[in-house]
């Protein structure tokens, strides 16, 4: 995915797609997306359990609640506070574009700067 986005700039852009220039650019959007996914995850993870918190002490408040019900509750919330980001995000290994995709990308590509060119 990072290698198509990469060819696609790098051809919006007029500048040769050079190995180096698309491994470069390749990691720059890899990067970008690894840390924006972070974030989204952080903040989700944060609200889960500011939820799992609130109801906690909703349900304690409002009835007896036995010892084993509170201490399975609390159990789940330490896990889902500890899951890390590469956990919840569960990405599978990207799987590489064949040379047909790649040469279909180009040709978009260059059609569209094409259009786009003054």
């Amino acid at each position: 995915m990072d290698k198509l986005a990469a060819h696609r700039l790098l051809a919006l852009l007029g500048l040769e797609a050079t190995e180096q220039r698309i491994a470069q650019v390749s990691r720059e959007f890899a990067a970008h997306r690894m840390t924006a996914c972070e974030g989204l995850i952080g903040r989700a993870q944060r609200r889960i359990v500011d939820v799992l918190e609130a109801t906690s002490i909703k349900t304690l408040a409002s009835r007896s609640v036995n010892e084993d019900w509170a201490n399975g509750f609390a159990a789940a919330e330490e896990a889902v506070a500890m899951l890390e980001v590469e956990e919840l995000i569960d990405v599978a290994p990207e799987a590489q574009p064949s040379k047909g995709q790649i040469l279909r990308m180009m040709i978009r590509s260059a059609r569209n700067a094409s259009r786009v060119a003054p």
